[in-house]
């Protein structure tokens, strides 16, 4: 009974980490999107002793247990809150159609991660597949794993598999995949939070649902890397800060930001790009008030001490074990191998960043720089096209996004001569868009006849991602002062989405063998990412991106649909 015994598991890890919530919070939504995220950072960080000076694991976490369980219990008998400690009233605050939901999201992966992993490419060396190496070198002291990734997830995944045995529920590299679902679950009840924020009239749990029908969530959350994770610390540290500046008589807001914010860099390097938003933003906030710098600079440095004890463990021992340049320059002999520079690789990830704000900046650097290397053909540019808008649309669940412009862009749209500028944009572009929508079909008509094939045309079909967008944004500020209308836009997204749900797997089910790479569109394709030629099969998973990229664009214009239709969810600092 496997799969029992993985439900009996995730209950568990969610029951610990609902009992530790009471240390930070008595909202009942809150306790229940903090209860796995925070399960997941005692569990990783129990497995450090375990592997870094041998010690047994079970008396270690056994320890940390009856310590926490002992703080929590003398902090609910001072608050008089025995009753909720053994949660006998409190899930009496969820309704029912919540705890459907949340089943329903629950069994839904599990199914598609047992039914369909990856779409069919999960084995075949990819990201995926090296960090489940990684994990399984952890767990055999084997290698210096950590430098390559930061470690948490590898942590997190190696406390499963010690915990419940590797071979709990089935193949080795199948329970790593499983656990992944768990990983993924707990990424909902955080987008709940903001959903109850923008809806009211349980409105918000219809929007939880839809979210679990992305296909881009779905891709992530069925692929088990860091991605997700890093996500569901980062916009738990972008909630905090929001609260904090909605209640700045609450410090406890202030320091759990800065906790998942140094839990998102152990998870994700990136993290680290993407809380040194928060920090810009606090700065820019708190200068506008004319607060003192002293004030300034001592909470970023509170900030600053909190990440460095939870990075100084981690560290500290890669340091003592295997010398610094092992340890922080083990990067780079990765990117000789892969074909870049140290340039490229920056370039490449500041490009990354800064797409979040200014997409059509990264667009215009991404075809200067890359252009000259692709070189010939209209598929290159229509790839390339797609791919650089898609990392504005979809990077790290896209989510980064909504999160950023909330407490960003929403300060400017109070702003009337702001707004007038928008809408006298959106008419503008209202007018150039039949003309988009021509000259992408012409393009792509021609680049089929150039050059048939289905690869060709499945590609082609990309070139469409500039003209959805444009005509999805119109379409949607359109009906930004009609906002009962904002389910029909969900539903009409929706039916999109799942068209290009069900391209996307009978395309994967056509090119799963390898020996189909004879075709010259594929070799074309296989020239184009010749950077990742140091595999002796090239990714599957990179001949589908074009096509992957349509979903998630695609997806996110959902997402996007009903920032637009936001004017006021936080207040100043």
């Amino acid at each position: 009974m496997p799969l029992v015994h993985f439900f009996i598991f995730a209950f568990l890890s969610f029951v610990y980490g609902f009992l530790l919530t009471l240390l930070v919070t008595s909202q009942f939504d809150e306790r229940v999107a903090l209860s796995l995220p925070l399960s997941f950072a005692t569990f990783s960080f129990a497995f450090l002793p375990s592997l870094f000076f041998d010690f047994p694991l079970f008396p270690w976490l056994t320890c940390i247990t009856l310590a926490i369980l002992l703080i929590v219990i003398l902090i609910s008998y001072n608050n008089k809150k025995i009753n909720s400690l053994l949660l006998l009233k409190r899930y009496s605050q969820m309704n029912k159609l919540g705890i459907l939901i949340y089943l329903f999201i629950f069994i839904h992966l599990l199914i598609q991660q047992i039914l369909i992993p990856f779409y069919g490419l999960g084995a075949i060396p990819g990201d995926w597949f090296g960090h489940y190496r990684l994990t399984r070198e952890f767990l055999t002291h084997e290698i210096n794993a950590f430098p390559l990734r930061l470690p948490l997830y590898q942590f997190l995944q190696g406390f499963y598999l010690s915990i419940i045995g590797r071979k709990s529920f089935g193949e080795d590299f199948y329970s790593f995949q499983l656990i992944q679902v768990l990983v993924s679950f707990s990424f909902f009840p955080i987008v709940n939070l903001f959903a109850k924020e923008l809806f009211q009239n349980k409105r918000h749990w219809s929007i939880v649902l839809l979210t679990s029908l992305l296909p881009y969530i779905l891709i992530q959350a069925l692929i088990p890397w860091p991605k997700m994770l890093a996500s569901i610390y980062v916009l738990l540290a972008f909630y905090f800060y929001i609260k904090s500046r909605r209640f700045p008589d609450e410090p406890r807001n202030f320091w759990l930001t800065g906790l998942f914010g140094g839990l998102a860099i152990l998870s994700h390097w990136l993290g680290l790009v993407y809380f040194m938003s928060i920090v810009i933003d606090f700065i820019w906030q708190a200068r506008r008030r004319g607060l003192a710098k002293k004030f300034i600079w001592q909470k970023i440095l509170q900030w600053a001490g909190l990440i460095l004890v939870l990075l100084l463990p981690v560290y500290l021992w890669g340091l003592v074990k295997f010398g610094w340049r092992a340890t922080i320059l083990a990067n780079l002999s990765i990117l000789q191998k892969s074909g870049y520079d140290l340039f490229d690789y920056l370039l490449a990830r500041i490009i990354n960043f800064f797409s979040t704000f200014f997409f059509p900046l990264s667009l215009f650097i991404g075809f200067v720089r890359e252009l000259p290397r692709l070189g010939i053909h209209w598929l290159g540019l229509v790839d390339l096209s797609s791919r650089w808008i898609s990392q504005y649309l979809g990077f790290l669940p896209g989510n980064f996004t909504i999160s950023l412009m909330t407490f960003w862009g929403f300060h400017l749209w109070k702003n009337k001569f702001v707004k007038k500028q928008i809408n006298r944009l959106m008419q503008k572009m209202e007018a150039l868009w039949p003309g988009a929508i021509i000259f992408t079909l012409a393009s792509i008509l021609i680049m089929i006849l150039v050059q048939p094939g289905p690869i060709t045309s499945g590609v082609a079909l990309t070139g469409l991602i500039p003209s959805v967008v444009l005509g999805f944004l119109i379409f949607a500020h359109n009906l930004s002062k009609q906002s009962s209308w904002m389910f029909y836009v969900f539903f009409e997204s929706l039916a999109m989405l799942f068209f290009w749900q069900i391209l996307l797997h009978i395309l994967s089910q056509k090119f799963q063998i390898a020996e189909q790479f004879k075709d010259p569109a594929l070799l074309q394709i296989k020239e184009v990412l010749s950077y990742k030629q140091d595999f002796n099969l090239i990714f599957l998973h990179d001949i589908f991106k074009p096509m992957i990229h349509f979903v998630l664009g695609c997806a996110v214009l959902v997402q996007v649909s009903f920032l637009i239709l936001i004017k006021n969810f936080c207040k100043p600092i």
